[in-house]
């Protein structure tokens, strides 16, 4: 089975996007998504409301899981390290396509990558909430 997973954080944002990159992905690759998992809530979120919990019980040992990014799966860096861990562990292929990652096995390489991204992803989004409350504050003043 091929799974997506499609994770936008705010109503404003479309799943359309995430939708349309992954579909021209398989239709270059001769790939078919069996199901896709849409979400549109803030990563922030607990794993059972951002349907983690629904896909990994669903995956299967040979399945493979695409997403646009690694972000799309969780902003925390060890959150990331730790789901992708466990779908390897499942001998589930996770395909990261905007960071050109296929992720079939443990490998120290593909953990280091996946921890590095993951930390940018988190410093970004750390940054983007940093000015927002800096914007709110200079508004009330």
């Amino acid at each position: 089975m091929i799974y997506s997973y499609i994770r936008v954080s705010t109503n404003q944002q479309s799943v359309k996007v995430q939708l349309d990159e992954i579909q021209r992905y398989c239709d270059l690759n001769h790939l078919s998504i069996d199901e896709s998992i849409k979400v549109e809530i803030s990563s922030r979120k607990d794993l059972r409301e951002r349907k983690i919990d629904e896909l990994l019980s669903k995956v299967k040992d040979g399945d493979i899981l695409i997403v646009t990014e690694l972000s799309r799966l969780g902003r925390n860096t060890g959150e990331v390290i730790t789901l992708i861990d466990t779908l390897i562990k499942m001998n589930v292929e996770v395909r990261i396509l905007k960071q050109n990652l296929f992720i079939k096995s443990k490998d120290p390489m593909n953990k280091m990558l996946i921890t590095i991204l993951s930390m940018f992803s988190e410093f970004e989004r750390d940054i983007i909430s940093q000015r927002t409350k800096e914007s709110l504050q200079n508004l009330k003043d």
